[in-house]
Formats: C-alpha cells, sequence, structure tokens
C-alpha cells in the first residue's frame, strides 16, 4: 500500500473550486499536515489547457504541478474520468477522493467519525462518485 505524504500538494485553482464547499475546505484548511498550497507555471497552464481542451482549469493545475515536479510517487487525485485517461497517458499515478479519505483514515489523520461524515456527505458535494464505490468505503470504515 502507498504511504500517504505528509505534504499534500493542491493547486490554487482546486483549492478555488473547493472554497465553494465549506466541509471540505474546512477539513483540507485545518489540517496541515496534507495541504500544501502552490502557483503553477503559466507557460505549462496554457499549454496544457490547449492540449486537452476536455479537462476544467482544476485538473490542468494538477497535471502542470505533476509535471513540474516529476516525481514518480506523486500520485494525482482525480475523480473525472477525461482526467484519469489523461493521467494514465501521462504515465501518472492517480486515485480519488474516496480512497484519499480512507487513506488519511487509515494513517490517522482523520477519526472515525470524522471519516464517516465526510464520506456520507460527498454525493452532496460537486463531486460526482460512483455510489457502490462511497457505500463501500463507508461500510469499510464503519467496520474497522
Amino acid at each position: 500500500m502507498m504511504e500517504i505524504c505528509h505534504t499534500f500538494i493542491i493547486s490554487e485553482e482546486v483549492l478555488e473550486e473547493l472554497s465553494k464547499k465549506d466541509e471540505i475546505i474546512s477539513f483540507l484548511g485545518c489540517n496541515e499536515k496534507i495541504l500544501y498550497n502552490t502557483k503553477i507555471n503559466s507557460i505549462i497552464f496554457n499549454k496544457f489547457s490547449a492540449r486537452y481542451p476536455q479537462l476544467g482549469k482544476g485538473e490542468v493545475s494538477v497535471l502542470c504541478i505533476l509535471i513540474e515536479r516529476n516525481n514518480s510517487e506523486d500520485v494525482c487525485l482525480f475523480d473525472d474520468q477525461k482526467a484519469r485517461n489523461v493521467a494514465d497517458s501521462l504515465g501518472k499515478m492517480k486515485h480519488g477522493t474516496v480512497w484519499f479519505i480512507e487513506e488519511c483514515y487509515k494513517k490517522s489523520i482523520m477519526d472515525k467519525n470524522e471519516t464517516l461524515i465526510l464520506l456520507r456527505n460527498l454525493r452532496n458535494q460537486f463531486f460526482w462518485l460512483d455510489k457502490k464505490i462511497l457505500i463501500d468505503a463507508i461500510i469499510r470504515v464503519a467496520n474497522s
């Protein structure tokens, strides 16, 4: 199993999207163990935006950071299938939001109650998540 780093890299574009969702941003913002906000190179961003017009600026910014950092251990978090396909084509590791939340729980970054609340509320957020994946995660955490 992959270890979660103590620094979670998040672009300003993604942070801006998340800031519209109070519960998620309060989780990220209050947990300095996993949040690092970084700016991206605008030239690289513009090239990626032109090359992958099907992606939003959040997804493009994450891919730009991965390319700039060039660290084989970095993992991008995408729930969007188009973004996941681009990450695959670039040879980048990817996981989804549910995986990330479960890993935070396993590493004691969040307790069981916080994790279950966050997972249960994900369907009400802007994330599109497969219902079975989400229910299975809730069951795994509840039974742990």
